[in-house]
């Protein structure tokens, strides 16, 4: 079948025309069809396939050869998807888009029909996702009465906290999950408050600098459940599902608590995973959770140091089990430490790693689980190292398990963490040679040689 479009767009020529105008002449008037082949462009768009993060109240500038190219020579036009309406608005004929609220929006461009020549493909959407720390207040804000709050962060988000959170604390008040985009991640700029926990918080692929935070980063409080004893009544813990850590890198250089738990407090879990964090000076303990403890506490394939020497402990935490009743004289239940493939630099330096005033030190409840890890100037307090990993007594009634630890001061293998009385790393898999970080100094701990690199221990990121 004749194809009088594609004819007339591929033959620019007068002997096309004369065709053309003969056969269309009843209907249309050859100098108007004439008109259009003089012309005559191809006009075709293509995506630039980006992405555009802005603000709300923010301005963003639609740019030919940077969020579409095209071979036309025509005007484009600027519009927003029905759907996308309320979301931005957009100047029809430069492209000036202006954000309204946080969402995703789409943003269609389109070649004008100026008759026959029109690609019918002439027509491309861009996304535009707004997002930024006051829209992310209000939608924390809006939604306190849901059951869980997720929160999805675009590529490469910038989320800034300093102005929205200046005198108050981000307040989760039910479990919430924030989730930037995996290999792609947001960064949060906090402002003077940290987070505020009501029940469990998760964050995943973001990264947050707290440089400005001068208090704990993270605080659990005003819990409304209870822990529920082994007879079914209440006790007087507050239950809380926890902190979830993931896939993140976090600059915290304020000295104070990085997690702080109320009395009376029970977790199911604290997880740091896939992290680096880095922690200032001072003698604060990074989790103390007072007089409450954790079902379980893992830190696994992570990074935590202190470029200046950081001497609290690890943990605190100085609570009995979820019952506070002795079953034939033990309390049940379990507290679990794990610590998996981490490369710790200078935390802990020359104290006891964890701390218990009593109540949790020698128990059979806890299990401790130290794996595959390197640890310089960390936990070594000369006769005290085990008993300080073990929350205060150098006991051989816990479950211990040790494997393929490095224990190392400034210049030696650290032979307080092996005791002939049981207590301590008595596996045998303990290395005893190390062959030094590439540059601790500036937060590089790539292992140069070494059983560590063999072996594949310590934070897998610094196995190049």
């Amino acid at each position: 079948m004749f194809n009088l479009k594609q004819f007339f767009m591929q033959k620019k020529n007068l002997f096309a025309s004369a065709i053309l105008c003969a056969s269309m002449f009843l209907f249309t008037g050859c100098d108007k069809i004439m008109s259009h082949f003089d012309n005559a462009v191809d006009s075709h768009l293509q995506v630039a396939d980006k992405l555009t993060i802005i603000g709300v109240g923010d301005t963003y500038q639609i740019t030919k050869d940077v969020d579409y190219k095209t071979i036309s020579d025509a005007a484009p036009e600027f519009t927003v998807d029905e759907a996308s309406k309320g979301i931005v608005e957009v100047d029809k004929t430069t492209g000036a888009v202006k954000a309204l609220k946080s969402g995703d929006a789409k943003i269609k461009i389109s070649l004008p029909d100026n008759g026959l020549y029109l690609d019918a493909s002439a027509s491309i959407d861009i996304k535009i996702r707004v997002q930024n720390g006051e829209q992310f207040e209000k939608d924390l804000t809006a939604r306190a009465s849901d059951e869980t709050i997720t929160i999805f962060l675009g590529e490469n988000a910038q989320i800034d906290f300093t102005e929205v959170y200046k005198t108050n604390n981000i307040t989760f008040p039910v479990n919430a999950f924030v989730e930037g985009v995996e290999g792609k991640p947001a960064t949060i700029t906090m402002g003077k408050k940290g987070f505020a926990v009501n029940d469990g918080l998760t964050i995943k692929n973001v990264n947050i600098k707290a440089d400005a935070v001068g208090e704990t980063l993270f605080t659990l409080k005003d819990s409304k459940k209870k822990v529920l004893k082994t007879d079914g009544t209440e006790s007087t813990f507050a239950a809380y599902a926890g902190l979830t850590l993931q896939n993140m890198t976090i600059s915290f250089p304020s000295g104070k608590n990085f997690v702080k738990a109320p009395d009376d407090s029970k977790a199911t879990k604290y997880l740091v995973d896939n992290c680096i964090i880095e922690i200032a000076g001072g003698n604060s303990n990074i989790f103390n959770l007072q007089k409450g403890f954790y079902d379980s506490f893992t830190i696994h394939e992570s990074t935590l140091y202190s470029i200046a020497g950081h001497t609290g402990g690890l943990i605190k935490s100085d609570a009995k089990p979820v019952n506070l009743e002795k079953v034939n004289n033990t309390y049940p239940g379990t507290v679990i430490t794990t610590l998996d493939h981490v490369t710790m630099y200078q935390i802990a330096k020359d104290r006891q790693m964890n701390n218990s005033n009593g109540n949790m030190k020698g128990q059979a409840f806890l299990t401790q689980n130290l794996t595959n890890c390197i640890l310089v100037n960390s936990g070594n307090t000369g006769g005290n190292t085990v008993k300080g990993w073990l929350f205060g007594q150098a006991s051989t009634t816990p479950s211990r398990t040790y494997k393929n630890n490095t224990y190392w001061t400034d210049s030696d293998y650290s032979s307080n963490w092996i005791t002939t009385g049981g207590a301590g790393d008595e596996s045998g898999t303990v290395i005893k040679t190390f062959a030094g970080f590439k540059d601790a100094a500036n937060g590089d701990f790539t292992i140069v040689s070494g059983a560590q690199k063999e072996k594949e221990t310590g934070d897998p990121r610094w196995l190049k």
